[in-house]
C-alpha cells in the first residue's frame, strides 16, 4: 500500500475535531521533512517515521483535540499546574456558552465531571433571569459538545462527542423535542463520522462533512439529504453560505499527500443548492500547496488565508475578481510565533481582519519581550495592522457590531477574559477577579456571557465552572448558572 493509500485510509476513520486540523498536520509534515533531512536521508525509513509521528499527534488531536490545542498555546515558565496541565482538576459545571440570536437564551453544556465520559446535557437559560428553560440530555466522552443556535432561535443543533460520532441532533425548545440525523453508514457497515454542522441562513438546511472529506446537505428534519461534493477518500470542507441560502461555498484537497510532504492543494468552489451545479472559483494568485484556511469575506468578495513554512508565516488577502493579486498583510519568523494560532476572522461589517499569532508547540522557546504573540487586527483599505492584544490567546470572537473583540488570554496565572476596542487599541479584562474563559457576545454587542473557574473549598488546585454575564466595559457581573 502506498504512503497516500495509507494516509487516505487513517484519515478517513479518525473522528478529527481539531479546528483547522489540516493547518496543524501541514506544520507536523513540515518539521518531520526538515528533521529528516538534517538527520538521515529522506528514505522511506525516515516516511515512516515522519507518518508515525503525523499518526500519533492525529489520534490525540481525535481523542481530545481542542485539549491538546490548549497545551500548544501554553506559557512556559513558572505555572500552576492544577490549573494550566490540561484542567485535570476541574470538577463540575458548564462549558461552551451560546447566546442566541434573539437574545432571549443562553446555552451552554453541562458536565458532572470534566473529561469522563458519562452523561451530559446541553442546558438553555433565560438570559436575562437564569431561569432554566429546557435540558437536553445526552453522552459524551469529553466536553467537546458545541450547541448551535438555528438563526430563529428555536432551538440548536450539536454532535454527540460520543463513538462513532455519525448524528447530528437538531433540539427544540418550544416541545423540547430532539431529532437525530444519522449519517448512513459504509457500504462495509463502518459508521462514519461528521463534523459539526454549518447552519444556512434561512434555517432550513445544515451542511456537513463526512466520510473521507465528503461534503453533504441535508434538511432540518433529516431529509432530502444530498451529497455536494465527493471526498473520493480526500478531504473537504464547507466554508459559508450565502445569505439568501441558495449557493454553498466549499473548499476541497485533490489530494491529501504528495512527494514533497507538502500541504495538499486547494480549490474553492460554490454550488447551487437548488440544481447542484458547481462553480470553481478562479484563484490564480494562491499557490496550493502552501496556502491553508482559506476565509471568505462577509460580501463573499475577497479570501484570506495563510502560509506556513519553516522560518516564516505570512497572512495574506485577494479580491476574488480577474486579474487580482495576493497582498501581504503580515508575516512573523518561527522564533516570534505562527501565524493563524488561533485561526484568522473578518469582522462582520467586513473591514477588517482578525488574525492571531502563538506557538505550535508548548515547548518552543517562548521570551516574552521578543515574541509576537497576540492578536492583531488589519484595517481595509489601508492595510494598517495593529497589535490589539498581546499574550496567549486560545480563543476570541468579532462583537456582532463589529467595534470590539473578545479573546482569552492565558499567561502564567491562566486564563482571563479580555475585551479590545479596535478604533482605540484599548483593552480591558471582563471577568473580574476570576480566571474566566469561553466568552460569548450578545447579539446587541452590550454583554457578554463567559464561564469562570472558581476554587473549590478543601481541594488544591481544583475548580468549578458557572455560567456569568458582564457588561462589555466590564461592570455588572451577574451569576447566570452554579456549578452543580
Amino acid at each position: 500500500m502506498t504512503d497516500e493509500q495509507l494516509i487516505d485510509q487513517f484519515l478517513s476513520t479518525c473522528p478529527l475535531r481539531v479546528r483547522a486540523p489540516e493547518e496543524l498536520l501541514a506544520r507536523v509534515y513540515q518539521q518531520a521533512q526538515a528533521a529528516a533531512a538534517s538527520s538521515l536521508p529522506w528514505t522511506i525509513v525516515g516516511k515512516v517515521s515522519a507518518l508515525l509521528v503525523a499518526f500519533a499527534i492525529t489520534a490525540i488531536a481525535g481523542a481530545g483535540g481542542w485539549l491538546w490545542l490548549r497545551q500548544l498555546t501554553q506559557p512556559e515558565g513558572p505555572r500552576n499546574e492544577g490549573v494550566l496541565s490540561g484542567y485535570v482538576n476541574l470538577g463540575g459545571g458548564y462549558w461552551a456558552p451560546a447566546w442566541s440570536p434573539d437574545g432571549k437564551w443562553i446555552a451552554a453544556t453541562h458536565f458532572r465531571q470534566f473529561l469522563v465520559p458519562g452523561e451530559k446535557a446541553i442546558r438553555v437559560f433565560d438570559a436575562a433571569t437564569g431561569a432554566r428553560r429546557a435540558e437536553f440530555k445526552t453522552r459524551g466522552d469529553e466536553v467537546g459538545l458545541s450547541p448551535q443556535w438555528l438563526p430563529d432561535s428555536s432551538g440548536l443543533a450539536f454532535v454527540p462527542q460520543v463513538e462513532p460520532y455519525n448524528k447530528i441532533v437538531v433540539a427544540r425548545l418550544a416541545d423540547r423535542s430532539r431529532r437525530s440525523i444519522i449519517h448512513p453508514r459504509h457500504r462495509s457497515g463502518e459508521a462514519i463520522s461528521v463534523s459539526e454542522p454549518s447552519i444556512s441562513p434561512d434555517g432550513r438546511l445544515l451542511a456537513y462533512t463526512g466520510g473521507g472529506g465528503n461534503i453533504f446537505v441535508v434538511g432540518h428534519d433529516g431529509g432530502n439529504r444530498r451529497r455536494i461534493w465527493p471526498g473520493k477518500g480526500k478531504a473537504g470542507g464547507v466554508l459559508a453560505w450565502s445569505a439568501d441560502s441558495r449557493t454553498l461555498w466549499y473548499v476541497s484537497r485533490d489530494k491529501w499527500w504528495d512527494g514533497s510532504w507538502g500541504p495538499p492543494d486547494l480549490r474553492l468552489a460554490k454550488v447551487d443548492i437548488r440544481t447542484l451545479a458547481e462553480v470553481t472559483v478562479p484563484t490564480p494568485f494562491l499557490q496550493p500547496r502552501e496556502a491553508q484556511g482559506l476565509v471568505l469575506s462577509p460580501d463573499r468578495d475577497r479570501v484570506a488565508w495563510v502560509t506556513l513554512g519553516l522560518k516564516r508565516d505570512a497572512l495574506y488577502v485577494a479580491a476574488l475578481a480577474p486579474g487580482a493579486q495576493a497582498r501581504e498583510l503580515l508575516s512573523t519568523s518561527g522564533s516570534t510565533g505562527h501565524i493563524g494560532l488561533p485561526e484568522h476572522r473578518w469582522s462582520p461589517d467586513g473591514t477588517c481582519l482578525a488574525v492571531g499569532v502563538g506557538r505550535l508547540h508548548s515547548h518552543e522557546a517562548y521570551d516574552a519581550r521578543a515574541s509576537a504573540a497576540g492578536l492583531y487586527v488589519v484595517r481595509f483599505p489601508s492595510g494598517e495592522a495593529r497589535w490589539l492584544v498581546r499574550g496567549i490567546v486560545e480563543s476570541y470572537s468579532w462583537s456582532p457590531d463589529s467595534r470590539c473583540l473578545v479573546a482569552e488570554v492565558w499567561d502564567d496565572q491562566g486564563p482571563t477574559c479580555r475585551v479590545a476596542e479596535v478604533s482605540t487599541g484599548k483593552s480591558w479584562t471582563i471577568s473580574g477577579p476570576y480566571k474566566g474563559e469561553q466568552p460569548a457576545w450578545a447579539p446587541d454587542s452590550k454583554r457578554l456571557v463567559f464561564v469562570p473557574l472558581l476554587p473549590v473549598l478543601g481541594k488544591a488546585d481544583t475548580y468549578d465552572t458557572e455560567l456569568w454575564t458582564v457588561r462589555v466595559d466590564g461592570t455588572d457581573l451577574r451569576r447566570l448558572a452554579k456549578a452543580e
